[in-house]
């Protein structure tokens, strides 16, 4: 883990609520999909830092996918290229893709974000993979991703939920990876451990340290004494859906 300043090269919206940013990527900061930096603007008048899934990475870039919903996102998505942020790096624990089995890529909003880096992961290994992604309003976002192997559900046109493409495609011999809201990777879950599927969930928790310190992003997780609580900054975000201890 490093703590860097780093340069923003872009920021582009996409659409009414997401925007991303293109930092320049600091050196020796690899990153594994999944894994999260955790970012403070200049002179930012918060005493906390917020997380970001990293969606991708080239040699000298790396590219964050931002949903605003609060202050420290619209003074990002009002950033210009050549100003600054704090960087913290590499953080917390990806996906795993040491299997070979076909992979069911499900993502909501801007869960979607650690899902594109994957998706790359996954070309680059020639896994064979389909994506799924859900969104309220626009879908903007699902343009960074490959039209091949991509559907799109849109809750305003279409009825019901992203989980419900899942169900059509659902079967043995495959292995789910899933980022999203609470609700819907719950779903995920009781529908992949009623198939006897594999699944890997990224967490969505807010995290006021971000590396395992203040303990305030706990979730229950399963172990052969019963149930402990792990932390989703730096134990997760990503978790294996039979362990997580939820009803």
């Amino acid at each position: 883990m490093q703590c860097v300043t780093s340069k923003i090269l872009s920021v582009c919206d996409l659409g009414e609520e997401y925007y991303r940013i293109i930092l320049e990527r600091p050196e020796n900061m690899v990153f594994s999909p999944g894994q999260f930096v955790s970012v403070m603007d200049q002179n930012s008048p918060d005493l906390l830092r917020r997380p970001f899934s990293v969606a991708s990475q080239t040699q000298r870039e790396i590219l964050l996918l931002i949903k605003e919903v609060g202050k420290m996102t619209k003074r990002l998505r009002k950033s210009s290229p050549g100003d600054c942020l704090s960087v913290m790096g590499p953080l917390g624990k990806g996906f795993d893709t040491s299997e070979q089995k076909k992979a069911l890529l499900i993502g909501g909003g801007v869960g979607i974000a650690p899902l594109l880096g994957l998706s790359q992961e996954l070309d680059a290994q020639g896994r064979d993979y389909l994506c799924l992604l859900g969104f309220r309003d626009e879908c903007e976002p699902a343009k960074l991703f490959k039209k091949t192997n991509l559907r799109i559900h849109r809750e305003t046109k279409e009825p019901g939920f992203v989980t419900d493409l899942l169900k059509e495609v659902l079967q043995e011999g495959v292995e789910v990876f899933a980022c999203g809201p609470l609700p819907m990777l719950k779903a995920v879950r009781s529908m992949c451990m009623e198939a006897g599927v594999p699944s890997q969930l990224s967490l969505e928790e807010k995290m006021a340290c971000g590396i395992g310190a203040c303990i305030g992003c706990a979730v229950p997780v399963k172990n052969n004494s019963g149930t402990v609580y792990k932390k989703v900054c730096s134990d997760g975000p990503v978790f294996r859906g039979e362990e997580l201890a939820w009803e």
